[in-house]
């Protein structure tokens, strides 16, 4: 058992906790333009405390966790950082040295866990609620950023990717949208959320308190993605017809014969049979 998991306290663990009404928020907000909202419970998903006990642990390891700096980091410097542990008498690498990653944030570097959900039992139940509502790839990512700090790490989203980030302790100021008049500008603290739609800009800074986000990432399942199962659903099954007969027609013949069957799948194939198939194997 883990340090995270040691003290119960209220968490948001929906969506609903995050925007409030999901109807609102997908009729007027999924996909249009970032919007601020307020999850007090936010806070209680992990604090910095908590996060640096892990690192005492020695239960998070690269390439999960990295140190970046805003004018990039020597290989000297950021290896100082790891260190090799021999476990049932094998080498491993990537573990790091607590110490150098306290001065390495007091020196001005951001932290950056991936994937926290595999470690915390409260971040994995909320990304596990959004993943199944929202039907896509949900992951997450931690950013502890010292006092001042220009993150890039925060001003980046995954292609066609929506982002949600939640502000678990300081403050951060954000602009997204540009430098168009009306670009969206916010300050937001503890328990603050920050939805981002997909190719939206933006810019964070950090405060004078430096801050904890967890970023969730939603990437839908792209079109490209069906069309490849539907397809291989269509030559494990109908497609397969072909087989036995196809010596004995012209190639012209084939053509049409392969049309013909695959619309007549297309017609009767259950799209969600497609969509489940890319959400299990995603």
């Amino acid at each position: 058992m883990t340090g995270t998991d040691q003290h119960p306290r209220s968490a948001p663990g929906t969506l609903r906790d995050l925007v409030g009404e999901p109807s609102d928020f997908f009729d007027d907000v999924w996909n249009t333009f970032p919007y601020q909202y307020q999850a007090e419970d936010a806070p209680g998903l992990l604090t910095p405390a908590e996060l640096w006990d892990e690192f005492d642990c020695g239960l998070i390891v690269r390439p999960w966790v990295s140190l970046t700096y805003p004018h990039g980091l020597s290989a000297a410097r950021r290896d100082a950082a790891f260190q090799t542990r021999v476990v049932v008498n094998n080498d491993l690498v990537g573990y790091p040295v607590p110490e150098e990653f306290r001065r390495a944030y007091e020196g001005g570097a951001s932290i950056v866990v991936d994937r926290p959900e595999l470690w915390s039992p409260r971040i994995a139940a909320l990304v596990a609620s959004l993943a199944a509502g929202f039907r896509g790839d949900v992951w997450s990512t931690l950013v502890l950023a010292p006092p001042h700090a220009a993150t890039t790490e925060l001003d980046a989203a995954p292609d066609g990717g929506h982002s949600f980030v939640l502000h678990l302790a300081g403050h951060c100021s954000w602009t997204a949208g540009g430098q168009a008049p009306g670009a969206f500008s916010a300050d937001l603290a503890a328990g603050g959320v920050l939805y981002l739609p997909p190719g939206c800009e933006r810019t964070a800074r950090i405060g004078a308190d430096g801050a904890l986000m967890l970023v969730i990432s939603v990437v839908e399942i792209m079109a490209g993605r069906l069309a490849e199962i539907m397809g291989a659903l269509f030559l494990r099954g109908a497609g397969r017809e072909i087989e036995d007969c196809h010596h004995e027609m012209t190639s012209s013949e084939k053509i049409a014969w392969v049309r013909e069957a695959l619309c007549r799948h297309l017609a009767e194939e259950d799209p969600q049979q497609a969509l489940a198939i890319a959400l299990r194997n995603r």
